[in-house]
């Protein structure tokens, strides 16, 4: 019996190979369950995650029920003393269009140009991305994009232009809501209201108006084909920019839409390019409205609320500018090629500091950069009037007699020794401060510069105005230091000024959307800044200049001019700071990218221009307040912008 038992438990206990296969079942099920716990902790962290995601992309998307109030930015206009409109900025925006009273043909356009498939997505066109995707992988670089309409009315809205990652995901979230919440006609008219056509001009109605002369409902296929172009980059398919450019996307746009069938080939065959009127960038009067520009960066330092609707008057004389700006590309036509000089700038003014006329480039559509204001550049000899004014200021006199010989100055530690030379690199021997400065010698200015000390000099050329850092080295004296124009001008503007302090000004008035004066221009109280003696002195120097000295080619016919030429070295800037009993200027050439010119000085091309444009400008406007009830109306505005223009016709 124990022997049976003792068999029947070996029987009952697993062989090797059993426990085996036993272990191997346990450690697989482990294994799976194991598995399925962490594809659940994953499945949980991803949805977690998503979820948080999605948070982040959507907790700041703004309502989607927010869509009947357009936004638009301030409308500023800007104009003469005398209410002429120079120039105008902000949104200009024509009649809100249905979907119904759109062309077809626009319809047709868009749909050919931007989104294809507009009809059919819901929104977002996976296709379109992966063929824009296709197309610029073969490209090697972007050439073709797959936001839809909708995804463009969202980003016009809702977003911000910028270009992350976190706005594209955005974007696509607007767009299927706008879907969801409009029809295909409600989003095409939103977008065709809203979207930006270049020059201002938001909306296909404003644009055809700025454009064509007519309203948008009137446009013919190529017209539409053109506005369509313009989608893609307004600033560089804008007809106003570059009209060729305009039509040839124009006519590739209309080839496609006779390939989907929207017109036949003999229409696309017989389309002509339209007729574009030809508007200022600033649509208004100024052709180069740098001034105007100059204008817009000042409100914010005079008004504490900018954002608003503004009717600007200002202190400009057209006559004035016209004057200028024929002058400089007169000599600029004319010798700009000998003499390699790109670029001039020149700003005049009352003695007063009331600007009546800017250039601040040769020409503003390729250029908007304002060398009149902003740029810097070393004067020359032109800053020898700081050097000499703040001598007579400290006890010099005019007769004072000093030797143009050679000087050595130290620079300071680690620097080497400077030698100032003449333009002449020649030694004249004894001469009174007076033939110094008619003649421009420069080792008698830093003579003169060291004796008094150079912070005189730089605390003079601050209480003139001049704002840009000066540096106290020997060689501050020759203009070493860069300042601008406006700083130029506006100094010699006290020797006009008989002493009297002046800021230079452009704003006299600034009027709200209702006509209301919210900022008016206070003349600055009669503080002398300057003693009569020293003027004196000073206007006899500057007009001996031009009379016997270096400013010789600004000398007028019947009429006393005073001024400082300014070469600085190697002849990379080129100045004539000039003045008469009425008005006060400044010119200035050179190249924007500080090489050299061809023996540009300050007494050839600067005093040409300079001289040129004062006897064209004859006797300048004094600058005036407007009465209050000047009226300001809108319509005189639009008058203004499509009342009176000329046109390019290419059909003729």
């Amino acid at each position: 019996m124990a022997n049976k038992k003792l068999k029947k438990d070996l029987k009952k206990q697993p062989t090797p190979i059993k426990r085996l296969f036993a272990g191997a079942k346990a450690r697989k099920s482990s294994l799976i369950w194991g598995a399925l716990k962490l594809a659940f902790i994953a499945v949980v962290w991803i949805i977690f995650i998503g979820i948080m995601v999605t948070i982040y992309y959507v907790h700041d998307l703004p309502d989607i029920n927010v869509i009947a109030h357009q936004d638009h930015k301030p409308q500023i206009t800007i104009r003469s003393s005398d209410g002429t409109v120079l120039a105008k900025y902000g949104d200009l925006k024509g009649n809100t269009l249905t979907y119904s009273q759109l062309p077809t043909h626009l319809v047709q356009a868009i749909i050919t140009a931007e989104d294809r498939r507009f009809f059919d997505h819901p929104g977002i066109d996976i296709f379109g991305i992966i063929r824009a995707y296709y197309v610029n992988i073969r490209a090697g670089k972007v050439v073709q994009g797959g936001s839809t309409v909708t995804q463009q009315l969202a980003k016009i809205i809702y977003l911000s232009p910028e270009r992350t990652f976190k706005r594209k995901v955005q974007e696509m979230f607007i767009a299927i809501q706008l879907e969801r919440n409009f029809s295909k006609e409600q989003i095409m008219s939103m977008y065709v209201n809203r979207v930006y056509l270049g020059k201002g001009n938001y909306g296909v109605d404003a644009a055809a108006k700025f454009y064509f002369g007519k309203d948008a409902t009137e446009m013919d296929a190529f017209e539409c084909a053109v506005i369509a172009a313009m989608l893609k980059a307004p600033s560089k398919y804008a007809p106003s920019n570059n009209l060729k450019l305009a039509v040839e996307r124009a006519r590739y746009i209309l080839s496609e839409m006779e390939e989907q069938g929207y017109i036949t080939r003999e229409e696309m065959r017989t389309a002509l390019p339209p007729s574009i009127l030809e508007r200022g960038t600033a649509r208004g009067a100024l052709k180069n409205p740098y001034f105007s520009d100059y204008v817009l960066s000042l409100i914010p330092e005079l008004l504490e609320n900018p954002n608003q609707d503004l009717n600007i008057f200002t202190t400009l004389d057209l006559s004035a500018q016209t004057a200028l700006e024929t002058a400089a590309d007169k000599i600029m036509t004319e010798k700009a090629e000998k003499y390699k000089a790109s670029q001039v700038a020149a700003l005049a003014m009352e003695p007063n500091g009331a600007i009546k006329a800017m250039i601040g480039g040769r020409a503003y559509d390729s250029s908007q950069y304002n060398r009149a204001v902003v740029a810097k550049r070393q004067p020359g000899s032109a800053f020898k009037f700081f050097v000499f004014t703040a001598a007579l200021e400290n006890g010099a006199n005019i007769e004072d007699v000093y030797e143009d010989k050679p000087v050595t100055y130290s620079q300071g530690k680690g620097l080497p020794l400077w030698k100032p030379k003449n333009f002449k690199n020649e030694f004249l021997g004894s001469m009174t401060l007076f033939d110094a400065f008619t003649q421009s010698i420069n080792t008698i200015t830093v003579q003169l510069s060291e004796k008094i000390g150079r912070t005189k000099t730089i605390l003079l050329a601050q209480k003139l105005g001049v704002q840009s850092p000066l540096q106290n080295l020997p060689s501050i004296a020759l203009g070493a230091s860069e300042v601008s124009l406006l700083e130029m001008t506006q100094a010699m503007a006290h020797i006009a000024h008989d002493g009297v302090k002046v800021n230079a000004f452009a704003i006299l008035q600034i009027r709200n959307a209702n006509n209301e004066i919210i900022y008016e221009h206070a003349d600055l109280p009669n503080d002398v800044v300057l003693e009569h003696h020293v003027v004196q002195d000073m206007k006899s120097m500057l007009l001996n200049v031009v009379e016997n000295g270096t400013g010789r080619a600004a000398k007028l016919a019947g009429r006393s001019a005073y001024g400082k030429t300014g070469t600085s070295q190697d002849h990379r800037d080129a100045w004539f700071i000039g003045a008469t009993d009425d008005i006060v200027t400044g010119v200035w050439v050179g190249n924007d990218d500080n090489t050299p010119m061809n023996r540009t000085v300050g007494g050839n091309m600067p005093a040409w221009i300079w001289k040129d444009f004062v006897e064209k400008a004859g006797e300048i406007k004094r600058t005036y307040i407007p009465q209050e009830t000047l009226p300001w109306k809108e319509d005189d505005i639009f008058d203004a912008l499509f009342g009176h223009s000329e046109t390019t016709d290419e059909r003729s």
